[in-house]
């Protein structure tokens, strides 16, 4: 998942599922315009040598108390600061206010990662029937659908082998 709401608590939970292939350095995840039910969101979370930084931008209908930000499970994060101050850190989840614009995230990788989202993605690129030309020019398709709001969403990826590289929701009209 790279954003979801929980209108229980209420939250908007980010990145809670990432590839170790799609956080490699000089890779970003970019998420444009996603329907939540707080209003649309966009990211981008970029890779580097020593960690990422994430950017975010939200257009709120109503804010959410806060978002979480779930830290990889194939890194070891040594620091974390949001708009310029030191954040915690209690079981892999940051907790950020709504206002946030910038996370800054200094990690070192594990050493063995070799577990990777490809093979589901993979194979839900085949079931969603995708045209062979879309399967030569590696563009991973996935239509979803906001219970909240009733409205539909295609978020694309595209990269060499399936290794996004790039990632965008957009709302249908």
């Amino acid at each position: 998942m790279l954003a979801r709401e929980d209108m229980q608590e209420p939250l908007l939970y980010l990145a809670s599922a990432l590839s170790p292939e799609w956080l490699v350095a000089g890779r970003n995840v970019k998420v444009k315009q996603a329907p939540t039910d707080y209003g649309p969101v966009s990211y981008t979370l970029d890779a580097t040598e020593e960690g990422a930084t994430l950017k975010f931008e939200a257009q709120w209908l109503k804010a959410p108390a806060g978002l979480r930000f779930h830290i990889p499970w194939f890194v070891e994060l040594r620091s974390t600061a949001a708009d310029g101050k030191a954040v915690d850190v209690r079981n892999r989840v940051i907790e950020l206010p709504s206002g946030v614009r910038e996370v800054r995230f200094q990690w070192t990788r594990k050493g063995d990662t070799e577990l990777s989202y490809r093979k589901g993605s993979n194979a839900m690129w085949i079931a969603i029937g995708k045209s062979s030309a879309a399967r030569r020019s590696r563009t991973l398709t996935v239509d979803g659908f906001s219970q909240s709001n009733g409205r539909f969403f295609r978020c694309q990826t595209s990269g060499r082998r399936h290794r996004p590289s790039r990632g965008e929701c957009s709302l249908f009209r």
